[in-house]
């Protein structure tokens, strides 16, 4: 959708078709909608700020100002962390505190010594290589690798180190709020022990950029305001409909086979870009598939209810659950950025759980499941009642971010490069490294579209 924006912004006399797959736009940032019971978002989902202007006003330009919930400043998102048997609420970061105290004397200790070591990384780079050059090898040990085999059911060694800031890894906790003030006065140590409070992080220290959430409930109200926009600039949207083909011929796209449940035609192309992830280019580019071991994804249940009171987790908007026995990855509660989401029938809340296929085959109801595993964190208390429950399993699960996948990634990308494809470009999430989350992936499509528009002029006018 940005991308067909942009083109229509920058090239308004250009034709601009979007195909899109599922009979909806918009993806993830689309709303459930169950009737009576009202919408609800895949898990916690916004539109986040670049640091890009014209990306950040987009929202402004699509739904007024004063239509907005501001999540930045001093009402940043707010994130948690049940662990070690009790709920964390200010900051989402493991707290090495909770520790026995050899254990914690262990950590601080080595923890002290590894910032004196310089280790260069023998490729590939592992989360382990990583946290051990941050935080020692205790810390690794005794922290980060329990996290990581309960949430990914996989070692540290095994994982990139991109799944340290998908699961928030890249910072420990320590000290007392009054200790942290002064430790975290170096840039070093800022960049490797979480803030105490989240809530007294000075504004100085934080990135300035934050997320805009509607007043009106469920981020379906911008991704609506997104179609019309779209609409009105004459950009055609064909919904249901996928790429069965691409045609090319001396390394130049000229057109695209789709095919809908009613029809199937042929598209002339000038240009073609993709947005749909590099697995169906694979397929639609008819690329030999890289002979390379990779880890299955995890299955993400969600799990939808609406309680006649609110979870007992504070102002958080959401938090973590890493406790062996959950299978809880994260609880996210609506009303808590956005009072319009209460509805008659109580508060809305989603429960995300990872699971194997097995895990989400042997359990007869996942919801029940995961309500107890709500009731066992004692944040949904037994005079609380729930009042509507509903399981969402996405199609495609969480891609775990492990050394295996992330190889395959990058030969799949290189893949395509090696196609050598003129009047093709590949944006979206994984089209670079590290490109993965929503403000990366739109600042890279903006920058990369702005830099592909200009060198055309250039060559128009020479």
């Amino acid at each position: 959708m940005l991308t067909a924006l942009l083109l229509k912004r920058w090239t308004p006399d250009e034709a601009v078709v979007l195909v899109e797959h599922s009979p909806h736009l918009g993806g993830l940032l689309g709303s459930f909608d169950y009737g009576a019971y009202g919408r609800f978002d895949h898990a916690v989902h916004m539109y986040p700020q670049t640091g890009v202007e014209e990306l950040d006003r987009l929202p402004l330009d699509l739904i007024p100002e004063d239509e907005w919930v501001f999540l930045k400043g001093d009402r940043r998102e707010r994130a948690g962390l049940y662990h070690h048997g009790r709920l964390k609420t200010d900051n989402p970061f493991v707290d090495l505190r909770d520790l026995p105290d050899a254990v914690q004397r262990a950590c601080l200790a080595d923890f002290m010594l590894s910032l004196n070591q310089n280790r260069p990384f023998d490729q590939p780079v592992s989360a382990a290589d990583v946290t051990r050059a941050r935080f020692g090898s205790v810390i690794t040990e005794e922290v980060i690798a329990p996290v990581m085999r309960r949430v990914y059911r996989r070692a540290p060694e095994e994982m990139h180190p991109m799944a340290l800031r998908i699961t928030p890894l890249d910072r420990v906790a320590f000290f007392a709020q009054d200790v942290v003030e002064d430790v975290t006065t170096s840039p070093s140590l800022r960049a490797r022990i979480a803030y105490t409070d989240q809530r007294r992080l000075p504004l100085a220290w934080t990135s300035g950029l934050g997320g805009l959430y509607p007043k009106k409930f469920g981020m379906q109200t911008f991704v609506d305001a997104f179609e019309a926009r779209l609409d009105a600039l004459g950009v055609r949207i064909l919904k249901n409909t996928s790429v069965a083909a691409i045609k090319e011929a001396r390394g130049y796209i000229h057109g695209v086979d789709v095919k809908g449940k009613e029809q199937e035609t042929t598209l002339a192309v000038d240009h073609l870009y993709w947005t749909a992830g590099l697995f169906p280019l694979m397929r639609t580019l008819h690329l030999e598939k890289p002979q390379l071991p990779t880890d299955p994804p995890m299955r993400t249940v969600i799990v939808l209810m609406l309680l006649e009171k609110q979870l007992d987790m504070g102002d958080l908007d959401y938090f973590y659950a890493y406790d062996d026995g959950l299978h809880t990855y994260r609880v996210n509660n609506y009303y808590s950025y956005c009072p319009d989401a209460r509805r008659p029938q109580g508060y809305p809340f989603s429960q995300e759980l990872f699971m194997e296929d097995d895990e989400v085959a042997s359990i007869d109801d996942l919801a029940a499941h995961g309500l107890a595993e709500l009731r066992q964190m004692g944040v949904l208390h037994a005079d609380n009642p729930v009042t509507f429950t509903h399981v969402e399993i996405p199609r495609v699960g969480f891609p775990r971010p492990t050394l295996r996948n992330m190889a395959f990634i990058k030969a799949l990308r290189e893949a395509v490069a090696d196609r050598g494809l003129q009047n093709f470009m590949n944006l979206g999430v994984m089209s670079e490294e590290g490109v993965f989350y929503q403000n990366a992936v739109m600042a890279r499509t903006y920058f990369r579209m702005q830099e592909q528009l200009q060198a055309a002029c250039r060559s128009r006018a020479s």
